[in-house]
């Protein structure tokens, strides 16, 4: 009976460690996705996009699914600011498109797209198209409660 006292104590002390070191780690993800969301806001304001924009509809998740779907939602929020970049592109504000590029690409190494599973989530052309104001907004929102 005693011989199995320290391997239980020893996984005990493991979990009570690892695993609130993991959220924390998670948790500090989802926050330099936020800083990163904020950057892309403050160039996109800047850029000369800002005055064309009407019109412009992108595929916006919700923060509903974000409990089994965060990373598959973040994926569809990159996709849908790639596609931002490309009309940036097209009206020549080649400098903010690039900006913003580097900062989708900090996005998709935080949130660790690289080795994202379908996990049975919705596309993201399942999602309601909306103005892009409320796109950055919905997408502030959801880095918010992944932080938390």
């Amino acid at each position: 009976m005693y011989h199995w006292t320290v391997p239980i104590i020893s996984v005990i002390l493991i979990f009570s460690y690892a695993i609130p070191g993991r959220c924390v780690g998670f948790h500090r993800k989802w926050q330099e996705i936020g800083i990163d969301l904020k950057n892309v806001s403050e160039i996109l304001r800047k850029s000369k996009y800002w005055k064309y924009r009407e019109g412009l509809k992108l595929y916006t998740a919700g923060p509903v699914d974000h409990d089994t779907c965060g990373q598959s939602i973040l994926s569809c929020y990159v996709q849908e600011l790639k596609a931002l970049v490309e009309e940036i592109n097209l009206i020549g504000d080649e400098d903010a498109a690039q900006r913003i590029s580097d900062k989708i690409y900090e996005m998709e190494v935080n949130g660790d797209l690289y080795s994202l599973q379908d996990g049975g989530c919705k596309k993201c052309e399942e999602y309601e198209e909306k103005p892009i104001e409320e796109f950055m907004e919905d997408f502030k929102t959801l880095t918010q409660i992944m932080q938390t």
